[in-house]
């Protein structure tokens, strides 16, 4: 439909056409995260500044730093909405939630 056609325009913007055999190592890597953002913002309605450092973080390590931080920073209410939103578009898993618990 047209948010696809509208997530595909970003994606070739950003990144040049994609080649006829597809995109490889850090080329996949930046087109999923950008097609994480885009799915994110359509259905938060936004990616804040926290969202976008989850997204692009390279390790599951990085994740749980990170997240241990923004609870601290964050009000509870606050850090449970950006928690959820970030499990439901698979930005972290329950691998990492079941680690910051730990």
């Amino acid at each position: 439909g047209d948010l696809e056609k509208l997530e595909n325009q970003m994606v070739n913007e950003i990144l040049g056409p994609e080649p006829a055999d597809g995109r490889t190592g850090t080329d996949k890597a930046a087109e999923t995260n950008l097609r994480k953002r885009f799915e994110v913002g359509r259905i938060a309605g936004t990616v804040n500044k926290e969202l976008d450092a989850l997204i692009y973080a390279g390790t599951n390590a990085q994740k749980i730093e990170l997240l241990k931080s923004f609870k601290q920073k964050m009000t509870a209410e606050q850090y449970s909405e950006l928690e959820r939103i970030a499990k439901e578009n698979k930005i972290i898993s329950d691998n990492v939630i079941e680690k910051l618990e730990e």
